[in-house]
Formats: structure tokens, C-alpha cells, sequence
């Protein structure tokens, strides 16, 4: 995606830390279902970020190249 080239790394790290700790209610405990269900929803997101970054950065080498 042509707005993914406009990231940097730092970015797609923000990006990443966000959302891999935006499920985290706070504290060590039995989690319910619904917090649960938004862990597998925020993995989902940072799984797509890091392909996405990925992919990002091969363009940018590709094309440097």
C-alpha cells in the first residue's frame, strides 16, 4: 500500500507496541471472556502491522535497489 511507505521503522513499531499492549487490563488475574476476545483481536492487528511492515520495508530495499 502506497501509505504504507510513508512509515519508518519507528513507526511500525509504535504501531505494534500499541496495539500489543492495548488488550492488558492491568494485573495478573483470570481474564474473562470479553478481555480475552480483545487479546485475540489486538494479535490479530499486531500480526497485520508486522506483515505489513515487512512488506513495506522490502519495497523500500527493492526499490533503492
Amino acid at each position: 500500500d502506497k501509505d504504507d511507505e510513508l512509515n519508518n521503522p519507528n513507526d511500525w513499531v509504535a504501531y505494534i507496541t500499541h496495539h500489543s499492549s492495548r488488550w492488558f487490563p492491568g494485573g495478573f488475574r483470570p481474564y474473562d471472556g470479553e478481555t480475552l476476545e480483545n487479546f485475540r483481536k489486538q494479535m490479530i492487528k499486531v500480526a497485520t502491522l508486522a506483515v505489513a511492515a515487512v512488506e513495506s520495508h522490502d519495497r523500500k530495499i527493492n526499490s533503492d535497489g
